[in-house]
């Protein structure tokens, strides 16, 4: 995949809030030409309402932007194909390159923005704030949605009703849960033993365990795992380990949970000792799935977006869930996703909304992810494509769903505020930087996060 995928615009927390902090969003209509109903963001008469449509005849027209490597504009193509052969409607796809948040900001306020895109995690309070979304829960949640509601993970949809008052904004589109990958080669060469997969099916994939495998490994003159600044990496160590990082009401509490400052000063000790080394601090231009393609290091937390190219390389991998304290169970972690949202401006939201459902459900997400797609179902009955390949690629992948429907995605208290969602990854660096202790590290953190506001 190019630089440009699912690891740097969904697990990066410092991927620029502040483009989508939108001006009031003009009047008009959406970049796509409008097919039939009404328009101007208006709900349609009997005649277009979509949420009575019977039968596959929509037709009209409709248009759709989200971010893509080659490989996934390809796919995305013949799925508009598709659908326009299926529901008579004439699907514009367009590939929005660069900053995405930004290049969303600037077609927004210049009233060309696709009837429905894409919206990353850190993105979705700020375009509810300014009135750019349309609620479609109502919609998902009705008899004639063709994407029922209960069909979707809902443990991945918080983010998506950012007002906390049931009203959703987005569905997810499907996801990429944090997964242990690990070189099998390595940690044989290691002398580790059974591999982590084997551990956790005999019940013994535990903290000690872990530790047992970046200490062999590096001892080898290889790296063990890297540490990165992005929310998902050291939240789903604390959460794995059984922290708590939040309070009844949404507040972080992360220094005042035992288990979660435990994981800190657990990771902080593997910094100190080499046996974990962090993202920040590898050279200029090295990257950390660059270092687990060239054999160089032996674990990656990643999702499923890396199999494609390990596809193509030549050594044994697979994949386990995170260790945990009893290393018999499966602990929830971060579940990278991203939603696709109905443009407020949608020439015809009626119609918008369909196409949201379709694309997000059963259909629309077999037909995107089906025969080698890059993630994760984010709707039950799909849990099959994981495992399509003969045999199965990773030999475990039936732990991608696992992962996927224990998960957690970008909690809300960081995902609300625009200060916290653009700047965490950055002070998360400058405090790893500073070598700043494990106790302060966690004082830091949660004050930030409540408050958006350095201590």
């Amino acid at each position: 995949m190019t630089t440009l995928n699912r690891r740097t615009l969904l697990g990066a927390s410092a991927a620029g809030i502040s483009a989508v902090a939108l001006t009031a969003c003009g009047g008009g209509s959406g970049a796509g030409p409008g097919g039939g109903g009404t328009t101007g963001g208006k709900s349609g008469d009997a005649k277009a309402d979509y949420m009575k449509a019977e039968g596959n005849n929509f037709g009209g027209s409709i248009s759709w932007g989200s971010w893509a490597n080659p490989g996934e504009a390809k796919r995305f193509n013949e799925y508009a194909a598709s659908f326009k052969q299926k529901y008579g409607t004439d699907v514009k796809f367009q590939v929005v390159s660069g900053d995405y948040a930004s290049k969303i900001q600037t077609q927004l306020v210049g009233n060309a923005a696709p009837d429905v895109f894409y919206v990353g995690d850190n993105m979705m309070a700020k375009l509810v704030e300014n009135n750019a979304l349309v609620e479609i829960g109502e919609y998902m949640k009705s008899s004639a949605s063709r994407s029922p509601f209960d069909q979707h993970l809902t443990n991945l949809l918080d983010w998506c009703q950012p007002k906390g008052d049931g009203k959703f904004y987005g569905m997810t589109v499907d996801c990429n849960p944090a997964t242990f990958w690990f070189n099998q080669d390595l940690l044989q060469e290691a002398g580790y033993g059974d591999d982590p997969a084997k551990r956790f099916e005999g019940g013994a994939w535990t903290q000690e365990a872990v530790d047992e495998l970046f200490t062999k490994v590096t001892a080898k003159g290889k790296k063990a795992h890297v540490l990165e600044s992005g929310y998902g990496h050291w939240l789903s160590w604390m959460t794995t380990f059984g922290g708590k990082p939040w309070a009844d009401n949404g507040d972080c509490q992360i220094d005042k949970d035992d288990a979660c400052m435990k994981a800190i000063e657990w990771m902080w000790g593997h910094l100190d000792k080499g046996t974990m080394t962090y993202g920040g601090s590898l050279p200029k231009g090295q990257g950390v799935d660059a270092l687990f393609y060239a054999k160089q290091l032996a674990t990656i937390p990643y999702g499923r977006w890396i199999l494609p190219n390990l596809k193509e390389l030549k050594f044994n991998y697979d994949i386990a869930p995170y260790p945990t304290i009893d290393g018999k169970e499966i602990m929830p972690t971060v579940v990278y996703v991203a939603a696709m949202g109905v443009n407020a401006k949608a020439k015809n939201v009626d119609l918008a909304k369909a196409f949201t459902a379709i694309y997000t459900g059963v259909e629309g997400e077999k037909a995107r992810l089906a025969g080698g797609g890059n993630a994760v179902p984010a709707v039950k009955g799909l849990e099959n494509l994981v495992e399509e390949d003969n045999p199965p690629l990773p030999k475990h992948a039936k732990t991608f769903n696992d992962l996927a429907g224990k998960g957690y995605a970008i909690p809300l208290k960081i995902a609300n505020n625009a200060v916290v969602a653009s700047n965490l990854g950055t002070v998360v660096d400058k405090w790893i930087k500073a070598k700043v202790s494990a106790a302060d590290f966690g004082k830091k953190l949660t004050t930030y996060i409540n408050t958006g506001k350095e201590s």
